[in-house]
């Protein structure tokens, strides 16, 4: 799913530079470079990146810490989708979303607090990012009172059969999973398999995805189902941006681009052109566009919501 965001990327920069004209006459070029979650090749993309006087870093790389080390002691800006822990913490990474980290806890506090829910199971990967999952979620768990959170492990590659099983026999008011693609297909018809209805099923916006999830799984087994999500839903085009997303990702790319993924690629390159109108197209550099992240509060994200400072 990686591949989505330099896909939709492109085609942001097709459309800033071949309709909106580059920001004030500038053309924006977009460089790929393969981090293969790989240390020394992040290390390597980053040094490359500061080499060529990057304004900023978007995108997903898993590993991205070395990057951020880079980054931070040359001053650019990353947008890296959070998922390492330094995401959070560089001073120069400046994600346009919350990502899992903020997703899981809050999907617990939603339901613990909004919905009612007394008692919750989440269907963790059984590895390390599962284990991050699991303690997000139980540290937040532990702040509403009344609510329970019972841990159910999932085999990365097994049936989710004999898992699913037991999140049912616990009788939860709500489950959290984290699965995705043809993970979530066969999580889901587990689920559906055992009468579970997918109306307590809480998942991220990652699994949001036309291509490899709601195009493959039975629509039963989905109906009423609940996603936390980063943007504006990719099917409401009387939205502005998302109708300039729509048109854009099918004038200038192969795919819909209905997905989480895809929008963020999207929303990465059009924030930074929205930023760059306001600095303006003469001043933009890697200088004035991290000075401008030190003032970021409530900055809009295309598609998104207001930036917050942490």
């Amino acid at each position: 799913m990686l591949k989505q965001f330099p896909a939709a990327a492109a085609a942001a920069v097709d459309h800033v530079n071949k309709d909106l004209g580059g920001l004030d006459g500038r053309p924006f070029k977009l460089v790929k470079c393969d981090s293969k979650a790989d240390p020394a090749a992040t290390t390597a993309c980053a040094n490359q990146a500061v080499q060529d006087k990057a304004l900023a870093k978007v995108g997903l790389s898993v590993l991205w810490d070395n990057g951020n080390k880079v980054f931070a002691k040359a001053g650019v800006v990353s947008h890296n989708a959070p998922v390492t822990a330094s995401d959070a913490v560089s001073p120069t990474s400046f994600p346009f979303g919350g990502g899992a980290a903020s997703e899981w806890p809050g999907e617990v506090q939603y339901w613990g607090t909004k919905m009612g829910a007394k008692h919750g199971v989440t269907l963790a990967d059984d590895n390390a990012q599962g284990q991050v999952n699991v303690d997000l979620m139980q540290a937040q768990a532990k702040k509403i009172p009344g609510f329970k959170l019972d841990v159910v492990r999932l085999k990365i590659g097994a049936d989710p059969t004999p898992s699913v099983a037991r999140v049912v026999g616990l009788k939860p008011d709500v489950v959290f999973t984290a699965a995705a693609g043809s993970a979530a297909v066969a999580v889901y018809r587990a689920f559906q398999q055992q009468g579970f209805p997918a109306s307590k099923i809480v998942n991220t916006g990652a699994t949001v995805d036309q291509e490899t999830f709601f195009s493959k799984v039975d629509q039963a087994a989905v109906e009423g189902s609940y996603y936390s999500y980063e943007f504006e839903t990719y099917d409401d085009t009387s939205n502005a941006d998302v109708k300039e997303y729509r048109d854009a990702m099918k004038k200038y790319s192969k795919v819909d681009g209905k997905s989480e993924f895809y929008q963020w690629g999207f929303a990465d390159v059009m924030t930074i052109y929205n930023i760059g109108k306001k600095i303006g197209g003469a001043k933009l550099d890697q200088k004035s566009y991290l000075d401008y992240f030190k003032n970021i509060e409530g900055e809009n994200v295309f598609m998104g919501g207001a930036l917050i400072a942490i």
